[in-house]
């Protein structure tokens, strides 16, 4: 019902070359969800400590944790400017309102943003 549009991030599964493994590539594309902020954490790190924000992704489009077994990365969803991977996901199809209640963390190290189009699309 609050849906608005978003950027999700996905890769692919993870290759494997000479006993070596690759990232998959990423690709970005729009979703409809709604997004709440929660609780923030506290990450210690060797120069200090750092505030890294949760926050709840309500969709209909499924949403992927990491799968080490597959050597696939989570997805990432990009809120306020910033990147977050996901952490848990559920599907919750029991009631008439199905759709994906997932939990995000804001991603310490950033990546590159999502291309211009992109960006204007979610904003138009």
């Amino acid at each position: 019902m609050f849906r608005k549009p978003q950027i999700l991030r996905r890769y692919a599964e993870a290759k494997s070359t000479g006993g070596y493994s690759f990232s998959g590539s990423a690709s970005d594309k729009v979703i409809l969800a709604d997004i709440q902020t929660t609780d923030a954490d506290t990450a210690t790190e060797s120069d200090g400590d750092s505030s890294l924000q949760w926050i709840k992704v309500f969709s209909d489009d499924e949403i992927r944790m990491a799968d080490e077994k597959n050597g696939a990365k989570a997805d990432l969803i990009w809120y306020q400017g910033k990147w977050y991977e996901c952490r848990s996901t559920n599907y919750k199809g029991n009631t008439i309102l199905r759709h994906w209640i997932s939990k995000f963390v804001e991603c310490p190290n950033q990546m590159e943003p999502p291309k211009e189009e992109l960006l204007r699309e979610v904003q138009a």
